[in-house]
């Protein structure tokens, strides 16, 4: 995951002083006095280039701070030397001193038309700087959302990566964009499990976290150390965002219901449009006519399915998870002592009151039904004591749902739901904590945990569990 948030940036004059600085360097001369390999990609020159290539020069030669004549077209926008450089049989992915590809170097000069056409000859989106950034999470921190289009189509898997990057920046006018293609508001760092409406929060950016909220982000949900977004906005002195998260819920968001039918349609929906998004921009690179949306979409349970798994198709090549998602209730089980149930509230001030079993939850239609204490000796609190991890029913009284809460964790008014596809199907799979599904081979499995970025699936006839990620 992300382990650093700076960018090195070249300016402009940079960019230009470079270009010219090559353009004097006598490594790789040919056609005629003057004229180099590297003052060729500077200027974008052709005839010059094709003069060269037929007397054979080296095209693979690094100037004295080791780029290649790839790395000059890139930074001064030659795309054309660009193209014929790749297919006269310069690697693509050809590296400079930095470590940096042609690639890496467009992106930084933001420049759209150069991206596309190396992404087109098959540079890989996968390399790093010295920075660990990836391309597109060079473009997210940029703010350009022309250059993170452009990537997008490229570095699907990166998306949440670019998702941090944008939320921490502040850059919401890129968060439709990122999330259009797949990139999900329910991600987490590794870290600290912070989500991108968290970082924007933290960081006062309350454009972004309005747009971040309109695209789903949950405003209940905790950090590793309980804290929601509205808390670490408040505790960095974001007052105006930390009372716009911290607004008190509606009655649906303290309804506990079973997911239901328009719940899995929208996510869905979803789904579909950023597939289709997608199909349109790899039909347009490819000059190809633009793909219409299915008439038909199918869904299904995952429970009691069959899925196309045999010895020779793993399971993480049959299915792949297309999307998940959380409505989180807007209180926690803070712990239990003595059948007494402490309560936190996850919204206004936070509060935390005490609750017997028999009686309601204020402000909700919550009621403590049971309640049963539970310590986990293998984990410490703050307080160096052993970690709350009692377990709590709650009953809502307008529907009749029951819902165990377990100390310190976010419980779903909803149950937690992926969206998976399956390969060679245009079927979409819904998939829940419990669901079985067997394949071909009459293996049966067992989703243990549905988490924002991954399925964790056991396998029943052997035990074994895997995890897919997304």
């Amino acid at each position: 995951m992300l382990k650093k948030f700076i960018l090195v940036a070249c300016a402009s004059s940079v960019v230009v002083s470079c270009g010219k600085k090559q353009s004097e360097d006598s490594i790789g001369e040919g056609a005629s006095s003057g004229v180099s390999i590297f003052s060729v990609a500077a200027s974008n020159d052709t005839d010059d280039l094709a003069s060269l290539i037929r007397k054979k020069v080296d095209l693979s030669a690094k100037d004295e701070d080791g780029n290649s004549a790839l790395h000059i077209a890139a930074i001064n926008g030659s795309t054309d030397v660009a193209a014929k450089l790749i297919q006269s049989g310069l690697n693509v992915d050809t590296l400079n001193a930095k470590g940096e590809t042609a690639l890496i170097l467009a992106t930084r000069a933001g420049d759209v038309d150069m991206i596309r056409t190396l992404l087109r000859m098959n540079a890989s989106p996968d390399i790093k700087d010295a920075n660990d950034f990836r391309p597109l999470t060079i473009a997210a921190e940029s703010g350009s959302p022309e250059v993170v289009e452009a990537l997008a189509l490229y570095s699907r898997q990166y998306l949440d990566d670019a998702l941090f990057v944008a939320s921490l920046r502040g850059h919401s006018v890129m968060i439709d964009s990122l999330t259009n293609y797949g990139a999900s508001v329910y991600s987490r760092l590794e870290s600290d499990g912070r989500t991108p409406l968290m970082l924007a929060a933290q960081n006062g950016h309350q454009e972004t976290v309005r747009v971040l909220l309109e695209n789903g982000a949950n405003r209940y949900s905790t950090d590793e150390e309980g804290n929601t977004a509205s808390q670490l906005a408040s505790t960095a002195g974001h007052e105006q965002i930390a009372d716009y998260l911290g607004d008190i819920p509606n009655a649906e968001e303290f309804t506990i219901v079973a997911v239901d039918e328009a719940i899995i349609e929208d996510t869905v929906s979803k789904v579909v449009q950023s597939e289709h998004l997608v199909a349109t921009a790899q039909a347009s690179s490819a000059g190809a006519p633009a793909p219409r949306m299915p008439a038909e979409i199918n869904v299904i349970s995952l429970n009691d399915h069959e899925i196309a798994v045999t010895p020779k198709k793993a399971l993480a090549e049959s299915i792949q998870i297309k999307a998940y998602r959380e409505e989180s209730l807007p209180v926690q089980i803070a712990g239990v002592n003595n059948k007494k149930v402490s309560v936190k509230y996850l919204y206004g001030e936070h509060k935390t009151i005490d609750v017997h079993p028999g009686e309601t939850i204020p402000e909700t239609n919550l009621e403590v039904v049971s309640a049963k204490q539970k310590r986990d000796n293998s984990k410490v609190n703050a307080a160096g004591l052993p970690a709350d991890i009692s377990l709590v029913q709650v009953r809502d009284k307008s529907t009749g749902e029951l819902k165990e809460m377990t100390a310190g964790l976010n419980v779903g008014r909803t149950q937690p739901f992926a969206v998976l596809s399956e390969s060679d199907s245009d079927l979409f799979l819904v998939a829940k904590r419990g669901d079985m599904f067997k394949d071909k081979e009459g293996v049966s499995y067992e989703i243990l945990e549905v988490r924002p970025s991954q399925l964790v699936i056991m396998n029943v006839n052997t035990g074994n569990v895997e995890t897919l990620k997304k």
